[in-house]
């Protein structure tokens, strides 16, 4: 693995996964995707910010105990797709911390968690947003703000597993 830049992100995930970098984060400009399969080749795709729609009228932030239900019923609504893993409300009750939510009119449309896995390590997990809000940076905005906490508190490296 390297080290994070403030503009690329490197993943290296286990056999079964894909190792990805994105470059260009910042607002009206384009996003080079960078897949790598597990023989090791390499595909670029570009994609145009302009493009993209952004939501209005959503905040960022931390969620309070009291939404950890919402939080479960929006991951687990993914899982019962097969989409991603479940979580028990237990589960997420004793990692709020790692939790930030995206909420539009005080409903929860999107959620992330940021888990510290060693000194230099952490993990994106739970990445899911409601279906009327994707294809709008929801997403987006919600990995960027992981990648400002992992910078805040000193970490190098980021990984996200994909199901």
């Amino acid at each position: 693995m390297r080290s994070l830049g403030s503009d690329d992100i490197f993943s290296r995930m286990n056999d079964s996964a894909v190792a990805v970098s994105i470059k260009g984060l910042r607002e009206n400009e384009s996003e080079d995707i960078e897949k790598t399969d597990r023989r090791g080749r390499a595909t670029i795709t570009t994609v145009p910010r302009k493009r993209r729609t952004a939501l209005k009228g959503i905040t960022l932030r931390k969620p309070t105990i009291g939404e950890a239900p919402a939080i479960v019923e929006l991951v687990n609504r993914f899982a019962k797709q097969g989409r991603m893993l479940p979580r028990a409300l237990v589960d997420v009750c004793e990692r709020i911390r790692d939790f930030t939510i995206c909420e539009s009119n005080g409903r929860v449309i999107g959620c992330v968690a940021f888990h510290i896995l060693w000194k230099d390590l952490g993990e994106i997990r739970s990445l899911a947003v409601t279906e009327h809000a994707q294809r709008q940076r929801v997403g987006s905005r919600l990995v960027e703000y992981c990648l400002q906490e992992a910078q805040t508190l000193g970490i190098t490296r980021v990984m996200t597993l994909t199901y």
